[in-house]
């Protein structure tokens, strides 16, 4: 049990060394701070994750965008941006929008690299805490461990049954702002599900509420 938990740290530490916006020198902030136009040659887990984002972009004519990271710091969302929550100017989110757009970044398969056609900052909270639960999920089977339930900041995957031989249970929260309860109990077995709602990451202004889904 000790050596799968180091698999399990040392396999997550790596994907944050990737894909963090919290870690200045993760291969993330890295490309996010590069000039445009600029070959990055970038691990495979990364990789793997920007070419998914692209596709589902494509099929989602952009409503899915991995560049929105300028928008995220300037709402303040990002990391540590939180203490400047609050409405930008009409001015300053039209001329930040223009660097924001999946189009704008390039993939090479082949050479395993990246480049921008602007200058582009990429944000991937919708969707590698998602590929950590999945790598997870995979470390686990690759060990023969046919019951587990991982979970990351309410990305959930479960395999087989718990310990009392029953479907794992996952308590979906209630959207309330004044209260924590439970509003519906999901059983999971051998499936995956993930939640987002706008009652916990958002501010007020002038009586309106700001979340960190942005459209």
């Amino acid at each position: 049990k000790y050596a799968l938990q180091i698999d399990i740290d040392k396999l997550l530490i790596d994907i944050n060394r990737q894909m963090s916006t919290y870690i200045p020198d993760s291969e993330i902030s890295t490309f996010n701070q590069s000039p445009t136009d600029t070959w990055m040659s970038i691990s495979s887990d990364f990789f793997a994750v920007l070419e998914l984002s692209q596709s589902i972009s494509l099929l989602t004519d952009g409503r899915f965008d991995i560049t929105i990271g300028p928008l995220v710091d300037l709402w303040g969302f990002g990391a540590g941006s939180y203490s400047d929550q609050k409405v930008p100017d009409v001015d300053l989110l039209a001329s930040t929008l223009i660097n924001v757009g999946w189009n704008n970044l390039v993939l090479d398969s082949q050479n395993r690299a990246i480049k921008k056609l602007r200058p582009i900052s990429i944000n991937l909270s919708a969707i590698a805490k998602g590929y950590g639960v999945d790598k997870v999920a995979d470390l686990l089977a690759s060990k023969n461990i046919a019951n587990y339930l991982v979970e990351i900041g309410g990305e959930v995957r479960a395999s087989g049954l718990n310990r009392e031989d029953n479907p794992w249970r996952l308590g979906i929260e209630e959207p309330s702002l004044v209260q924590q309860s439970v509003q519906r109990v999901v059983a999971l077995t051998d499936q995956a599900i993930a939640t987002s709602g706008d009652y916990r990451n958002y501010f007020e202004e002038n009586g309106t509420r700001f979340s960190h889904t942005f459209d």
